[in-house]
């Protein structure tokens, strides 16, 4: 994919970005050690020390990748129609994402393919998305760590797509009983007993099913079980209603996958780990159980920790508590699943695309690129020992490139490279 200014069609220039100043008329706040000029960004980098064997990861959904594709598309007019998320119809787009995706440097992604993509009745499954996303990673020598869900799935805003008739089962049953939210167990919700029991069971059948088709696979380095548990997720087409998984399928999930594969299993989270009681009490049973396989991701996001005076305070010692979380579970291996690489939209843009964001917004991503991001590299990073970074925002650095704006993706291969020479 080439990278160019966008032109026509009321497309900002956005490769005319020079800095902050030239588009708020405000100078940028005094940041010690950092500067905000991009090519002193890269400079600054190459001088930082990296854990040894460190290496850039991130989330790879090629439904999101392809929506944002397309709404740039259509901006330019070029978009001729059909279902905006069909990657599947529309591989060169996503096959270019990921080309760009490894020439910045990144290693591998954490593969989300949907249950509802490869089954419509929970009985007949066609694995063509995941066959396919595998052979594309594959041919670019990308490690593939594949979310098994079997429940909730990291897509945003929406943490559970569940199979239609599934979605539709609950949607009926959410509207005679007007419950507000339901609870996966081995034991039926009392509130939404039919749907509680038909979500449990389809999740362990998927999980079977897909343990027979990829638990040997040499593509997958690793699995990923739920996504940011304990959290509860609102879920796609049934609107007002939120969505928990409790430890007990969990638990039988594990069991499960420590017979039916080798792989490593991972756990990622939202408690942050200064919280090191927290994640005893409510991750440790799983950490325990998972034993040598286990791995549990940290989902770090900078901008909205710093607004909270003690996530603020105690992400300075950011090192120190990661530490802490490896004397407690001294099996458990510890990555970044999410570390956020992408700004959080302000209010009233949430959820629209980042073609719009960045056209109507440009502040915000270049105060979040020159500013925030590297700036937050030393204290999360650097001491941490972590040496698996896992990026969250490969949707939106193909598209910032394509409107003239590739300082992200460049800051990345500054980022690989340096810890390469770690």
């Amino acid at each position: 994919m080439k990278i160019a200014a966008a032109s026509g069609g009321g497309i900002m220039p956005v490769n005319l970005i020079r800095n902050w100043a030239n588009w708020t008329g405000e100078p940028i706040p005094t940041l010690p050690h950092w500067p905000v000029d991009r090519e002193k960004i890269l400079h600054r980098i190459e001088r930082l020390t990296f854990s040894s064997d460190a290496e850039l990861r991130t989330n790879f959904f090629p439904r999101k990748s392809m929506w944002e594709a397309v709404q740039l598309l259509k901006m330019k007019q070029l978009w001729l129609g059909g279902d905006e998320s069909d990657w599947l119809s529309h591989s060169d787009i996503i096959g270019q994402h990921l080309d760009l995706l490894a020439q910045a440097g990144i290693r591998g992604a954490r593969l989300v393919i949907a249950p509802f993509e490869v089954t419509k009745d929970g009985q007949n499954f066609d694995w063509s998305p995941i066959d396919t996303a595998l052979q594309m990673f594959e041919e670019r020598d990308l490690i593939a760590s594949l979310s098994v869900g079997p429940i909730k799935f990291p897509f945003g805003p929406d943490g559970a797509r569940l199979p239609v008739y599934l979605q539709d089962k609950l949607k009926t049953e959410v509207a005679e009983t007007g419950a507000t939210d339901i609870n996966i167990t081995l034991e039926m919700d009392e509130n939404l007993p039919d749907s509680s029991q038909a979500i449990r069971d389809f999740a362990l059948k998927y999980l079977t099913e897909l343990m027979v088709k990829y638990a040997d696979d040499p593509r997958i380095d690793r699995l990923y079980l739920d996504n940011e548990w304990p959290d509860a997720n609102s879920i796609e087409g049934v609107p007002g209603i939120t969505i928990s998984v409790g430890q007990d399928v969990l638990r039988t999930a594990i069991d499960y996958l420590l017979e039916a594969t080798d792989k490593p299993i991972a756990l990622n989270t939202n408690i942050p780990p200064f919280r090191l009681a927290e994640i005893q009490k409510k991750l440790g049973p799983l950490l325990t159980k998972l034993g040598k396989r286990g791995v549990l991701g940290l989902d770090p996001y900078p901008t909205r920790e710093v607004q909270d005076p003690e996530h603020a305070r105690e992400m300075l010692s950011y090192g120190g508590h990661v530490q802490r979380i490896r004397e407690v579970f001294p099996d458990t291996e510890i990555i970044f699943t999410e570390y956020q690489a992408e700004p959080w939209p302000p209010d009233g843009v949430q959820g629209k695309p980042w073609a719009e964001i960045m056209r109507y917004h440009l502040e915000v991503m270049v105060r979040f690129y020159q500013v925030d991001f590297p700036r937050a590299l030393e204290p999360y990073m650097i001491g941490s020992g972590i040496r698996e970074v896992g990026l969250y925002g490969a949707p939106l650095w193909p598209i910032a490139a394509e409107l003239g704006y590739p300082f992200p993706l460049e800051m990345l291969k500054k980022i690989a490279d340096t810890m390469e020479k770690a």
